[in-house]
């Protein structure tokens, strides 16, 4: 999985270096589901202290492309955040 560098839009000083991926569809009817995981002891991750499984929350790309991600799982090391195209 690739590191990637992302931040929470409208909070620019909430920036996360995470693990992202992109799986392909492999059947019909079924969307590309991307993956980003955020190790917990090395990120700033009081700023989804709030949040439960299934919240929404959107980043953004250096690039500035925004994709908004649900809250698909937190562990006591990583917190997963998915979404479907």
């Amino acid at each position: 999985m690739p590191s990637v560098q992302l931040h929470i839009k409208d909070h620019p000083e909430y920036a996360f270096t995470g693990n992202y991926s992109t799986t392909q569809a492999n059947t019909e009817g079924t969307q590309p589901c991307s993956q980003f995981e955020i190790q917990k002891a090395t990120q700033p991750v009081e700023a989804f202290q709030d949040l439960i499984q299934g919240d929404t929350v959107t980043f953004v790309s250096a690039s500035g492309e925004a994709e908004e991600m649900v809250l698909s799982e937190e562990t006591a090391a990583h917190i997963v955040f998915i979404s479907r195209r």
